[in-house]
């Protein structure tokens, strides 16, 4: 079973996102990125990993617009931690802006 997930833009910009699959179950050993546009508005589902390998370990995402550029990035440090909860058992992730920055966030999250 690989990994999905649906990905929403809500900010004023196209995104590039950057998705790190977690090789096994170690955080911070890496088996592949995957990277793709997600267009202002757009909802995108994204298949990542394979049955082996089906957690995220990092989430990435950046864009370059009106001279003006912004990034944020969501990383698992500790398997098991609020942050490994959250990207890899939320079926949607909403990107969002916080003035020039970006958010990463979910309607579905639960501690």
């Amino acid at each position: 079973m690989e990994g999905i997930k649906e990905f929403i833009n809500n900010t004023c910009a196209d995104l590039i996102v950057t998705l790190t699959v977690r090789e096994n179950d170690t955080p911070g050993c890496i088996f592949r990125r995957e990277e793709f546009c997600l267009h202002i508005g757009e909802c995108k589902k994204v298949c990542f990993g394979n049955e082996c390998n089906p957690f995220l370990d990092c989430i990435c995402a950046c864009y370059c617009e009106f001279g003006q550029c912004a990034s944020t990035e969501l990383a698992v440090r500790k398997r098991g931690s609020a942050v490994d909860r959250f990207i890899n058992n939320t079926p949607k992730i909403f990107f969002l802006n916080a003035g020039p920055s970006i958010v990463i966030t979910s309607l579905h999250w639960c501690h």
